[in-house]
């Protein structure tokens, strides 16, 4: 196992955990605080991403809508598992041609090896997961939002090239907006719920944000 040190000449500073490859100043923005010194572990992680997180649907047919029309992604695989009775939809942000790729397979429901060799090998998917049922079941409450007692999952976040354009599209398909940029104490962000409730933070990369 090959351990590199990194030392960092000051203990206060905060800096970005990607060290060397992140675009953003040192400062408050980058938010973690790494004491010197730092060990990290090449060999053991290398090749790790974070390919998707999975979160639960009550009705599957307006969030996909949401999902596809108003943060832009696109369908990329659905998976039916008749035996437990759910559905999970792999949903991401592609180009068109990376898209017509995922369509060459055929249908969405398709599994070739290599179809999912590509999905799989991906950054920062969204998997909706739902589960039978629950889009009719006058008893079902929903699922907990992790921002209400007791607190847990926060957000999503959705990087935008244009912040102000960006909320313009949100008004423009009537999105409930729980944070403005310009609202409350941080300046420069902004969220929006999807149909389920989860809270998904709106940023521009180039855009500074001040408190």
């Amino acid at each position: 196992m090959q351990l590199l040190p990194v030392i960092l000449p000051e203990p206060s500073i905060l800096l970005c955990a990607f060290v060397s490859s992140c675009p953003l100043p040192v400062g408050p923005r980058c938010g973690c605080h790494i004491p010197p010194p730092l060990l990290l572990t090449m060999s053991a992680t290398s090749g790790f991403k974070l390919n998707h997180v999975m979160i639960r649907v009550r009705d599957p047919e307006p969030s996909l809508k949401f999902y596809q029309e108003v943060l832009g992604m696109r369908l990329l695989y659905k998976m039916d598992v008749e035996m437990a009775k759910f559905t999970n939809y792999f949903m991401g942000h592609v180009t068109d041609e990376e898209y017509e790729l995922y369509q060459s397979f055929g249908a969405a429901e398709n599994n070739s090896p290599e179809k999912l060799k590509l999905l799989f090998g991906r950054l920062a998917l969204v998997e909706l997961c739902h589960n039978w049922g629950t889009e009719s079941d006058e008893s079902f409450k929903g699922y907990h939002g992790g921002n209400s007692e007791p607190r847990g999952f926060g957000h999503l976040c959705l990087s935008v090239p244009d912040l102000t354009a960006a909320c313009k599209h949100f008004d423009d398909h009537k999105v409930k907006f729980t944070k403005r940029p310009d609202d409350g104490m941080i300046k420069g962000v902004a969220f929006i719920h999807d149909p389920d409730g989860y809270a998904i933070e709106i940023v521009q990369p180039d855009l500074p944000i001040s408190m």
